[in-house]
């Protein structure tokens, strides 16, 4: 008997969401050059800092520009059992620069589900996990995977289709704990959008 969890949460349909941008007009927050000059030199610190901070700063200021230019989605990652396409997501990023790079889902995922499970996957983003997922409870299992936001959404359809799966549900829904309209935001860091309240 398949393990299934049971989630006491409604579903919000995709006609019920709102998407708004959240990061205003850059130009339009800065009264002055000097203003605008000063939060360039605080973004450039910034971006300098990270570079700093990271294992792989060359791989990573090249994944950024791949990302900004669109050519990202000309590459694909390998992972263990399945590729992603490097799709203008900060998950995708992450993982172009080390594709090593594992997650403490993963290892659950890896130990626990048996062919034949269920596995539920609420925010599924480009679908590492519904993908990991999917290899791990085989063609008798079913992997249901949920991202309301509709560009990640997209994302996760075409990685999901890359591979093949087709013991994978897809929903583009967001996940509420009542019925009601939802606002999402549509940040630039993807990974940190979230439903607005």
């Amino acid at each position: 008997m398949s393990k299934v969890g049971v989630i006491g949460l409604l579903l919000a349909s995709r006609h019920q969401c709102r998407f708004e941008v959240t990061e205003p007009n850059l130009v339009g927050r800065h009264q002055s050059w000097g203003s605008l000059m000063a939060h360039f030199l605080s973004r450039l610190q910034h971006i300098l800092g990270r570079l700093k901070a990271e294992q792989h700063p060359a791989k990573f200021a090249l994944s950024r520009l791949l990302r900004f230019s669109g050519l990202s989605t000309l590459l694909t990652i390998k992972r263990s059992d399945y590729v992603i396409r490097f799709h203008p997501a900060a998950i995708s990023s992450n993982l172009w620069v080390d594709p090593s790079q594992q997650f403490k889902e993963e290892e659950f995922i890896s130990r626990f589900l048996q062919p034949g499970d269920v596995y539920v996957d609420v925010g599924a983003n480009v679908g590492i996990l519904a993908l990991n997922a999917s290899s791990r409870v085989g063609r008798n299992g079913l992997v249901v995977a949920i991202e309301p936001h509709p560009d990640t959404f997209r994302f996760l359809s075409e990685n999901v289709r890359l591979n093949g799966r087709t013991n994978i549900a897809l929903h583009n829904l967001a996940v509420v704990d009542k019925p009601a309209p939802v606002t999402l935001t549509s940040l630039y860091s993807d990974n940190q959008n979230r439903i607005k309240t």
